[in-house]
């Protein structure tokens, strides 16, 4: 069956041409150090304002139920849904919010840094496509909790 995420994990620099998600992806590692990721104290807004309306932060649940805590206007304005306190079932189709829980499960379980990409999950904009980088949270020795991320959406040529 064709998949409708393009996934990409265990990169070392994103494998992307966006200088967005290349800043927030670099932003990550720095807050993180040494550590094998950052919490969600080590991340300050104030630090993101030029890539901040890409951004969204979503809470990790039990049985891997994803909860939008915030997302962006360039989020929001391309979706037009009201993303904020949302889970990704009220706010993605079922086949791409399984495709989306796989894949932030597996960040989430693994603790490894994202990137995907696919064309626009909602038909009425189909003539964009979309990338995005997901990155691990969580306070020390902890279990991921939430999920830092990034999206950019863009033309279809």
């Amino acid at each position: 069956m064709d998949r409708l995420i393009d996934i990409e994990d265990g990169w070392a620099t994103p494998p992307t041409s966006s200088p967005r998600l290349n800043e927030l992806y670099r932003y990550w590692m720095e807050c993180r150090g040494t550590r094998s990721r950052p919490s969600r104290g080590d991340i300050r807004p104030a630090d993101l304002v030029p890539i901040l309306r890409h951004v969204f932060l979503v809470d990790v649940g039990g049985n891997e139920d994803f909860r939008f805590r915030l997302a962006g206007s360039h989020f929001t304005e391309n979706t037009r849904l009201p993303m904020a306190g949302s889970s990704i079932a009220t706010v993605f189709p079922a086949l791409f919010c399984q495709e989306v829980r796989d894949a932030w499960g597996r960040c989430a379980r693994q603790s490894v840094p994202m990137l995907g990409r696919g064309r626009f999950w909602i038909p009425q904009r189909d003539f964009l496509n979309w990338e995005g980088v997901v990155l691990p949270l969580s306070e020390p020795n902890q279990p991921v909790n939430m999920l830092f991320g990034a999206i950019e959406f863009l033309a279809r040529l």
